[in-house]
């Protein structure tokens, strides 16, 4: 098997551009993203990382056009290998889902069907887009399922989503995934609700399947930890927009948005003794009724201490920081 066609493509494999999804309730307009941006590169790890509801997940069911009612993407493109996917009929995203872009949901054993084996899910794959026989494809799932730490693969290939362990499950959805040598892996949560040892073997196997394949990868975590093990590059969402954009290593080291430094700030260091866990003081807003300016201006230290008016009055943009780290706040208004 080959590695990913796209390695050595100059421009983004995956582009983002002004990327608005609402959703209406009868409480009003949930503005689940409002106005984001970011692309990836071939070969690259892109991390989104954010508190629950920031619109993270929301973002990557957009790039697959998987949403569904009362949500609609009101704006915005998504370009892919140069294609607008929003271009796109449901008939035609139906030949790029699970080919061209995978991804893996939050809870495999959900995502796998009770009433046939987990070789017949993978071959499945396999036949409807690489016009594989029954018989080839059921092989050819087999020596996937042994790719990603199947113990036993033809024998277990033959069981049922019941009888195996969430770790199984969730090498079976990568196997299924994988199998077809996408460009783009979409993996959200890929290690929810998976003891420590077992995330770690997932992390292991992801890094060695895009070295492997060179697969680009975007993944959707709030877990600072999966970002340090896994990403070159880090877009920080808040109240479903982008509020910081860095490379792994400058964003832990010299992070910028008041709102990530306090998100780093709250992680427990291993060894390290403190009589009171660092905390973000207030809630996360509404997404039907947002603050008019900066949304992290009610909970923001920085604001406080600065007396910064302008926050509370005015949406700052994102500005350049330094090259390739932007942030959406005013403090760096003179770097724009």
């Amino acid at each position: 098997m080959t590695k990913n066609k796209h390695k050595d493509k100059k421009g983004p494999l995956l582009d983002v551009k002004k990327l608005k999804t609402y959703f209406y309730t009868e409480e009003g307009v949930v503005h689940a993203v409002d106005g984001v941006d970011f692309h990836i590169m071939p070969g690259e790890t892109l991390a989104i990382v954010g508190e629950s509801g920031c619109g993270k997940s929301v973002t990557s069911l957009s790039v697959m056009q998987l949403i569904g009612q009362p949500g609609e993407i009101i704006e915005g493109e998504i370009f892919f290998n140069g294609e607008n996917l929003l271009a796109k009929s449901e008939y035609e995203m139906c030949k790029v889902r699970g080919n061209q872009i995978a991804m893996i949901f939050q809870q495999p054993s959900g995502c796998l069907n009770p009433v046939f084996d987990i070789g017949y899910q993978v071959a499945e794959v396999l036949e409807v887009h690489q016009a594989l026989g029954e018989e080839t494809g059921r092989k050819r799932a087999v020596e996937w399922l042994s790719k990603v730490g199947i113990p036993d693969a033809e024998k277990k290939s033959s069981a049922f989503p019941h009888e195996i362990s969430g770790g199984q499950a969730q090498r079976v959805m990568i196997a299924m995934m994988l199998s077809n040598l996408p460009d783009l892996l979409i993996a959200d949560e890929p290690t929810t609700a998976l003891d420590v040892t077992i995330q770690a073997q997932i992390l292991e196997l992801m890094d060695k399947m895009q070295d492997q394949f060179g697969t680009s990868i975007l993944v959707i975590t709030h877990d600072m930890g999966i970002v340090a093990e896994m990403a070159d590059r880090v877009a920080v969402m808040y109240a479903g927009q982008i509020v910081e954009q860095a490379s792994v290593f400058e964003l832990f080291d010299n992070s910028k948005h008041p709102y990530t430094t306090a998100l780093l700030a709250s992680i427990p260091i291993l060894g390290e003794r403190k009589e009171k866990l660092s905390t973000i003081p207030g809630s996360v807003p509404n997404l039907v009724d947002l603050p008019p300016a900066c949304r992290f201006a009610p909970r923001c230290q920085v604001r406080l201490e600065k007396q910064m008016t302008r926050c509370t009055e005015e949406m700052p943009p994102l500005f350049n920081v330094t090259d390739n780290h932007i942030a959406r706040c005013w403090v760096y208004e003179d770097k724009k």
